[in-house]
């Protein structure tokens, strides 16, 4: 599957809200700035802000929860390279279990060796299917490795 720019309109529920954070640095001429936010309402196929990155982030999940009735709740998602005008690539696939057994619980991923440039994560898989919904009380992407 080749992925080409920023994909609009995936979702019409799908919702990523609130404002980067404050922290920012400069690294090799890309300005890296963690950012927190939510989401309400996503299905997969829903594609996170873009970020500047170099070499490492890490997305953080907290009070996650879906409109199934499942007794474990889960959702994968991957963290790729916005790349203009080639296909985007492709850092690895996480899945979120632990964020889904409480409001306080947090399921946490890393991905390391990133080329410097855009980034994205997208939502991949929830709970074995594709029409799902996924809430996510807090989304925090750190890109800073030292923390």
């Amino acid at each position: 599957m080749v992925r080409v720019g920023v994909a609009s309109g995936i979702v019409a529920l799908g919702l990523l809200g609130g404002t980067p954070a404050a922290a920012a640095a400069s690294e090799g001429g890309v300005t890296i700035a963690n950012w927190s936010s939510y989401m309400e309402g996503v299905t997969s196929g829903f594609e996170s802000r873009r970020w500047d990155d170099v070499d490492y982030t890490e997305v953080r999940w907290t009070g996650c929860h879906t409109g199934s009735w499942d007794s474990f709740d889960w959702a994968q998602l991957e963290v790729w390279q916005d790349r203009s005008l080639q296909p985007d690539k492709n850092w690895g696939q996480k899945t979120a279990t632990n964020c889904f057994e409480g409001p306080s619980s947090v399921s946490a991923g890393e991905w390391t060796g990133l080329a410097a440039g855009q980034h994205y994560f997208e939502i991949c898989n929830i709970n074995g299917g594709f029409t799902q919904q996924l809430w996510v009380n807090n989304v925090y992407v750190d890109t800073t490795s030292a923390d």
